[in-house]
């Protein structure tokens, strides 16, 4: 296990998470069931990175790129980026010393928790439009 790897894991326990290393490296664990990874990056020690990903609807992908494009805007730090089937909200900074991810990981949960939030509500409004459009006209 890498340096980074080792400080996140040590982290997380300690907190009462249940990290996963993955085979690629990542770490993977749950916060109130949802699943965040950290990616060590051990090559470049002052890199943290926070992603979530949702799994969506792909062939919806040209008709949300507005909102992504939306969200990238409006929220600090997270970015948001679609592949396939999956919306991956992610937030990356650069750290002074690598222990300082303790003092950022609550926040960087809390802005993915609000991005994830309003993709949800805005997705929501969108299914719901496009409902109202496919409903036929009903005669009076």
């Amino acid at each position: 296990m890498g340096a980074k790897q080792q400080l996140y894991t040590d982290f997380l326990q300690k907190e009462g998470y249940v990290p996963e290393v993955q085979e690629n490296g990542d770490i993977r664990f749950k916060i109130q069931g949802e699943i965040y990874v950290i990616t060590p990056a051990e090559d470049d020690p002052n890199y943290f990175k926070l992603s979530y990903y949702h799994i969506w609807k792909a062939d919806q992908t040209e008709q949300v790129w507005p909102l992504l494009n939306a969200l990238n805007a409006s929220f600090k730090v997270v970015k948001v980026s679609a592949l396939n089937d999956v919306i991956c909200l992610t937030t990356e900074t650069f750290l002074k010393d690598p222990a300082d991810f303790e003092a950022l990981l609550g926040r960087c949960v809390q802005v993915i928790s609000a991005s994830k939030a309003q993709l949800g509500t805005a997705l929501a409004h969108r299914a719901a439009q496009a409902a109202k459009v496919e409903e036929p006209a009903t005669v009076g």
